[in-house]
């Protein structure tokens, strides 16, 4: 998975900035522990497919985000994007709950 480095993580070599390739499980915990924020690929759809009705849905298209999943992955780090606080942060992950449900 493509990530960029917002934040130096203490075990590794990666600078703020950094656009690297990692591994699925090691790209998780460098997200969840919002070291990083995953980069979509240019061969990925340019057209906005996420559900119609999440909140933030341009804003988080326009960082990235191309799925759910995406979004659900990112979790807590998604404050990291301008225009999302908590509040907003909160909205979002309760919305792809409820869609589980």
């Amino acid at each position: 998975m493509k990530v960029e480095i917002i934040r130096c993580h203490p075990f590794y070599s990666y600078f703020v900035g950094d656009k690297v390739e990692l591994g699925e499980p090691v790209a998780q915990t460098f997200i969840t522990g919002k070291y990083a924020m995953p980069i979509v690929s240019s061969t990925q759809s340019e057209e906005n497919q996420l559900h119609e009705d999440l909140p933030y849905r341009e804003l988080l298209f326009e960082n990235g985000y191309t799925s759910l999943d995406e979004i659900e992955k990112a979790g807590e780090s998604l404050i990291e994007v301008n225009g999302i606080g908590n509040k907003a942060m909160e909205k979002v992950l309760h919305f792809i709950q409820d869609l589980k449900v």
